[in-house]
């Protein structure tokens, strides 16, 4: 019967594991929207994802009378800033996306 030699009994120390790492990931749009805070209207605010160049895919509260004339104008980032590389990727795939799902579109009328 062959075994392994020992040098293959234990991985590297350099090599580490996903089941010893810790991985923070972003609360989920559910999570948030249950822990959604009351705007001035008192009405609970609506989590949003802003598309501007200045904030792809940021998420944030915002009064649910957005744009109506009783609107309170609440406001506050969940996201924190992306830095300017982070920015051109994430307008370049939100970008692509749009893109594909316009062809899909067309595609589904042919």
């Amino acid at each position: 019967m062959l075994s392994a030699p020992s040098s293959f009994s234990q991985p590297p120390s350099h090599i580490s594991f996903l089941s010893t790492a810790h991985i923070l990931l972003p609360p989920s749009r559910s999570t948030m929207a249950a822990a959604s805070p009351l705007c001035r209207c008192a009405v609970p605010a609506v989590l949003r994802t802003s598309w501007t160049d200045a904030n792809p895919g940021r998420r944030f509260f915002g009064c649910a009378n957005y744009r109506g004339a009783n609107a309170c104008n609440y406001f506050r980032w969940i996201d924190p800033p992306l830095k300017d590389n982070i920015k051109r990727l994430v307008l370049a795939l939100h970008k692509r996306i749009r893109e594909v799902e316009r062809r899909n579109d067309r595609s589904s009328f042919v």
